[in-house]
């Protein structure tokens, strides 16, 4: 057998580490929460989900490069994939205040987004910008209500879970080391668990929940996780 030297210890590419998929991997966690789906179902609608973006060039090269915060993607795959999977899906915070929605794709949706019913719900990813607007974003601090309201939403009821997208940062940074779609479901003490896709050394598994933030100006040495209250859903089965 041949033999190698290397100056430091070979660390193998994790499934996953090369794209940026985490928003779709959010959505499938949360529902094999809610429905206990199977790798075959999981598979059959991760690629359904990409097909769908490709056919979208200024939606896939955004999705292949992460030029998107993919803040369009959840409520559009939920919506995709509700004809299998009924889901009810609560957004708490927007600037509009709470937006619920329940999903059947074999029945007409309760609610979609007001200003978009008169378009294909299915060509609604055209229709939804790459990035947030700055006038969607949410000024006022929301950490504790955030923190309050993934707890009550958790210990209310079965095969629930809470899709968000969290950054990781250094002590008075702005600039975020990771931003990450995610899937919480469950509750220890004030950390919330999370089903969560990476696989990498320093992946987050747990979000203590009364050390969090939602603004850029109050991450400070105790609070390093920034959650986007905009990117808080609340999701069980339908």
């Amino acid at each position: 057998m041949s033999e190698y030297s290397f100056s430091a210890p070979l660390r193998p590419f994790y499934q996953g580490q090369l794209d940026f998929f985490c928003a779709i991997y959010a959505v499938l966690n949360a529902l094999k929460i809610s429905y206990e789906i199977n790798n075959q179902d999981a598979l059959f609608l991760f690629k359904e989900t990409l097909k769908d973006i490709s056919k979208e060039e200024t939606y896939w090269q955004a999705t292949l490069n992460n030029h998107t915060d993919f803040h369009w993607l959840p409520l559009w795959l939920l919506y995709q994939s509700s004809d299998r999977y009924p889901i009810r899906v609560e957004q708490p915070f927007t600037v509009k205040g709470i937006e619920k929605w329940a999903f059947h794709k074999k029945n007409k949706t309760q609610k979609f987004l007001s200003e978009t019913k008169d378009i294909q719900t299915e060509k609604l990813i055209t229709h939804l910008p790459l990035f947030l607007p700055e006038a969607c974003l949410i000024k006022k601090d929301r950490s504790q209500m955030l923190a309050q309201k993934i707890e009550e939403w958790l210990a209310s009821g079965m095969c629930r879970s809470v899709i968000l997208r969290f950054h990781r940062h250094l002590p008075f940074s702005d600039k975020a080391l990771v931003s990450h779609w995610t899937t919480g479901y469950y509750m220890v003490g004030n950390e919330l668990r999370l089903l969560d896709a990476s696989k990498e050394k320093n992946a987050i598994h747990s979000i203590p929940l009364d050390n969090i933030c939602t603004r850029i100006k109050d991450i400070s040495k105790d609070k390093l996780i920034r959650i986007e209250p905009e990117s808080v859903y609340l999701i069980e089965p339908l």
